[in-house]
């Protein structure tokens, strides 16, 4: 039972090692790669690579560059997130003992204050 007609076999691969079938690109697939290459102006293997992973043009340079900033959660969307940073710093002014070394301490806070 045959579905149709099938276009031709990609570079002409009827059956490799494996017995299957090479399938290229489709013309669709082709015109959205070089859509991409006229927009973001990455070479046209690059752009039909990122067009087979279903990625748009507009998300093509995070996707070449990913940032874990981008990648992961506010921190202050994470509960009691507000009483934590506040935590540390108030310690000292309290007579208290810092709860974490201080080098430790401007690392976390650098890294709070970044992401906000």
């Amino acid at each position: 039972m045959s579905a149709g007609p099938q276009p031709p076999a990609f570079l002409g691969i009827e059956a490799s090692a494996t017995g299957r079938r090479w399938v290229g690109p489709s013309v669709e697939a082709d015109r959205l790669a070089e859509a991409m290459v006229q927009e973001t102006r990455l070479p046209a293997a690059l752009a039909r690579v990122l067009v087979a992973r279903g990625v748009a043009p507009a998300d093509a340079a995070q996707f070449l560059e990913p940032q874990l900033r981008d990648l992961l959660p506010d921190p202050r969307s994470l509960k009691d997130m507000p009483t934590a940073a506040a935590a540390p710093a108030s310690r000292p002014a309290n007579g208290n003992k810092m709860g974490m070394p201080p080098r430790t301490f401007l690392l976390w806070s650098a890294r709070v204050a970044a992401s906000m």
